[in-house]
């Protein structure tokens, strides 16, 4: 009986190894793939919420700089907010699809603004926030209700009024053609 007890132990130790090492290299090749490539495009589905500019009244720190963004910022601009965090891998992947999308359609009428809601510190360390040009912001303040949402990535696009008319869950490419005509032509409305 005492050869069965060791014998059942051992076998269940080597299982529960051999789930361990696979879940670790499963993980390990998950976690190195940060290519956008894979993203699909956004689904602009419009959001039929109506509000006004006092959604954007955010304290937001810039991580580069360390200075507060200026909620004057945002009034008669396109503002598209992305929330994501730093460990949170499908935030990554879609950050260099948010790059292109920025250097596309940059002018004065749109604002780009990558917020994160967790340590100011340790994410302003980050690797990301200096490789890539695009604005990363701390939120100091109160997240305003529309955006109350603990998923991760989230993403808003903001017309010119104030109002929400897209808001998306999840990675995408950003720099979709789809995502850029729609900014183009919210762009346009005055």
């Amino acid at each position: 009986m005492a050869k069965f007890i060791w014998g059942f132990l051992t076998g269940m130790l080597v299982a529960i190894l051999a789930i361990f090492a696979f879940g670790y290299f499963m993980a390990e090749s998950f976690m190195d793939d940060t290519s956008s490539e894979q993203l699909s495009s956004p689904a602009l589905m419009l959001d039929s919420t109506t509000q006004n500019n006092s959604v954007l009244n955010m304290s937001l720190v810039n991580l580069k700089t360390g200075k507060l963004l200026d909620t004057n910022t945002f009034k008669n601009r396109v503002v598209v907010l992305n929330f994501w965090e730093r460990w949170c891998i499908p935030c990554r992947q879609e950050l260099p699809s948010l790059e292109r999308l920025n250097s596309i359609v940059k002018d004065s009428s749109i604002v780009i603004c990558i917020i994160s809601t967790q340590n100011q510190e340790k994410t302003a360390e980050e690797n990301v926030v200096s490789e890539f040009s695009i604005p990363f912001y701390h939120l100091k303040s109160l997240l305003p209700i529309p955006y109350k949402d603990d998923r991760v990535p989230r993403t808003y696009i903001i017309n010119k009024s104030g109002n929400i008319v897209v808001s998306t869950i999840g990675a995408c490419r950003w720099d979709d053609s789809t995502v850029i005509n729609l900014i183009d032509s919210l762009k346009k409305v005055n």
